[in-house]
């Protein structure tokens, strides 16, 4: 009894054999993709820019080739479906699953005339857009430390407080006239804990002064001063070296 086993031409060639032809095959995909894109260019070189590049060209040469593959001269079997669109160029959203059909569309009138004649499913009414929500303030200044209460504060809150205006005289550039919030008043506001006894002050750059919190309590006219820059505040400090008169204060610590 003998049996008769029907060859086909690939059962011929070696294993690398295959491999090369396989390999043949995908760098020719490439290739007329390739040349396909530099032929749409060259034909209308009046567009700024075409639908279908060179490389991507290529790239769908190169997809069409392996969603069209035959094994034996025969269809895929049943086992390969559905077939899906993957591809490291391709971002998570543009994968697709069950691929039925591949429409390549280049003409954008085609392509407006192909989807309006492409039946479409009733869309969904969307919900009704949030409204923005409000951007969250900056703060300029924070008073923090032991104390009651922290303040978070920028300039339009400070300026709705009770402002003083009042002359002073800087260590270096003689008598001066400042307007801004009185420490005092923030300090009410805070609520110094019992037990405290210094304060810091530190500019936006990191600079920091350290001084008595009995004394800086003790001075009537020591304020908050605002500037030309909004946002920007000098600490005012009359009777202290200058080394004290923080500019740009960004912080008040309570310790």
């Amino acid at each position: 009894m003998s049996i008769a086993i029907q060859r086909h031409f690939l059962d011929y060639l070696p294993l690398w054999g295959i491999y090369l032809l396989t390999v043949g095959l995908c760098l020719l995909s490439v290739e007329g993709g390739f040349r396909f894109g530099l032929n749409w260019k060259k034909r209308h070189p009046d567009e700024d820019k075409t639908d279908i590049g060179t490389m991507l060209g290529a790239t769908l040469g190169l997809w069409a080739f392996l969603l069209a593959y035959l094994v034996d001269d025969n269809p895929l079997p049943e086992k390969y479906f559905p077939l899906r669109l993957v591809g490291p160029p391709l971002q998570k959203n543009e994968m697709v699953g069950a691929v039925e059909e591949i429409n390549l569309i280049i003409d954008p009138a085609k392509a407006t005339q192909a989807a309006l004649a492409r039946p479409s499913a009733t869309p969904e009414p969307s919900a009704t857009p949030e409204p923005p929500a409000a951007a969250a303030q900056t703060t300029d200044l924070l008073l923090t430390g032991v104390v009651e209460q922290e303040l978070a504060l920028n300039e339009s809150d400070l300026r709705e407080m009770e402002l003083a205006t009042i002359k002073a005289e800087h260590p270096k550039k003689g008598p001066q006239e400042y307007q801004g919030v009185l420490l005092s008043t923030l300090f009410e506001m805070a609520n110094i804990k019992p037990g405290t006894t210094k304060v810091i002050f530190t500019a936006k750059d990191g600079y920091a002064a350290e001084a008595s919190l009995e004394e800086v309590l003790a001075c009537a006219d020591c304020m908050l001063a605002f500037t030309d820059t909004a946002g920007s505040f000098q600490l005012v400090l009359p009777g202290f070296q200058s080394n004290f008169w923080v500019k740009d204060l960004a912080r008040i610590e309570i310790q």
